[in-house]
C-alpha cells in the first residue's frame, strides 16, 4: 500500500513522512491505518532477492542472496529494513550452472589484438 497527497496538480505518492517530538522532526518510516478493525502497515519492508555467478567465466554456481532492502519494491538503504526489524534471509548457493564459458588470459587478448 502506498501513501498519497492531494495538490492541485494531483495525486503525489509520499516517499517519505516526518514527525515533530519536541523540537526535533524524525523520520517516520511506518504508519499504520485500521481497515475493517484490523491495522495494516502502509509501506512493505524487505529483502530484495538477488542472484549472482561465483565466478566470471569456467563454470560457476548461481549464488542467492538477500542484500539490499526495499519499500514498495524501491531499493532504499539497508538501514531501513533493519531499524524495521526485518530478518535477512541467509545467503544460498545453488547447483544451477553459470558462466560455464571458457576464461580468456591476458596472453589471449594480447594475442588476438596483435594478430588483427
Amino acid at each position: 500500500m502506498a501513501l498519497y497527497k492531494r495538490s492541485e496538480s494531483g495525486w503525489n505518492k509520499i516517499q517519505n513522512s516526518y514527525i515533530k517530538t519536541g523540537n526535533n522532526w524524525k523520520e517516520n518510516i511506518q504508519i499504520y491505518v485500521k481497515n475493517a478493525n484490523i491495522w495494516k502497515p502502509i509501506w512493505k519492508y524487505k529483502w530484495a532477492k538477488n542472484e549472482y555467478c561465483s565466478t566470471t567465466c569456467g563454470g560457476g554456481k548461481i549464488i542467492i542472496k538477500y542484500d539490499q532492502c526495499q519499500k514498495d519494491d524501491e531499493n532504499i538503504n539497508n538501514i531501513y529494513c533493519d531499524k524495521m526489524n526485518i530478518d535477512k534471509p541467509q545467503s544460498i548457493e545453488t547447483n544451477k550452472q553459470c558462466n560455464a564459458h571458457a576464461c580468456i588470459s591476458s596472453a589471449d587478448i594480447y594475442y588476438r589484438m596483435r594478430s588483427r
